[in-house]
């Protein structure tokens, strides 16, 4: 398993993750509504980061459902106890996953924008998809760096093309999104679909798009100075 680069111990990691929320919790909730889920479902998240999704589906699947939320880190979630939700540590690659209590599946499990962190990527699909009960979902959300290079900044057109290569370095897939309709399909899945979401980035003082923005800022800032160090980028 590839080392997590993203460390909760930083200062700025809760709110960065916050904002990571803010930018993609509205797209997840949108196609999770589409799918309908419902009151008694069983659920898992693995790579649950902050545990937004986690919350949010709590609501859904109510007293009469089970929600599992997990990560390799809980610090972060670990107050989601207190709500009536499953917290539990969880390395995805090594661990077994984890089973409601019937031992029959779960209706839904969600991974976001962890999958892409793991070089074992496909393995860990074809586990997950073997932990859902007969007609259980599994919803993926991965980043996909292809929109990058149209930027008409050249300084952030270089930084990107530093993020991309020190991530490859470091066994980290940034192009992952295009090729998970694929790479589902090939673990058995039926009826496997796929979309694709865009965030204009604008800069400046007073872009309108704030949590955008805000979080792509921190993300370098946490991981700048390794890039420097690992001579991906200049101090400039």
């Amino acid at each position: 398993m590839s080392e997590y680069v993203l460390l909760h111990d930083d200062p700025i990691e809760e709110g960065r993750l916050a904002m990571l929320s803010a930018l993609l919790d509205p797209y997840m909730c949108f196609r999770l509504d589409l799918l309908g889920v419902d009151a008694g479902w069983s659920y898992l998240e693995v790579g649950a980061g902050n545990g937004s999704i986690s919350r949010w589906l709590a609501g859904r699947v109510g007293t009469s459902g089970r929600v599992v939320c997990t990560d390799l880190e809980t610090s972060f979630i670990d107050r989601l106890a207190s709500e009536g939700i499953s917290v539990r540590q969880l390395d995805i690659v090594l661990d077994p996953i984890l089973q409601p209590v019937n031992g029959e599946g779960f209706d839904l499990i969600v991974a976001r924008n962890v999958l892409h962190h793991l070089p074992e990527h496909n393995d860990v699909i074809e586990r997950l998809a073997a932990a859902l009960k007969p007609g259980g979902l599994l919803v993926t959300m991965e980043p996909d760096t292809a929109t990058l290079w149209s930027t008409t900044s050249p300084e952030w057109l270089a930084y990107w093309q530093a993020f991309c290569a020190w991530s490859e370095s470091r066994d980290i897939d940034y192009k992952l999104g295009c090729s998970l309709a694929l790479r589902l399909s090939r673990v058995g899945l039926d009826r496997v679909e796929s979309f694709s979401e865009t965030s204009m980035l604008q800069g400046g003082r007073d872009t309108p798009t704030p949590v955008v923005t805000g979080f792509y800022r921190d993300t370098a800032i946490a991981i700048g100075p390794r890039m420097i160090a690992d001579g991906f980028l200049s101090p400039s």
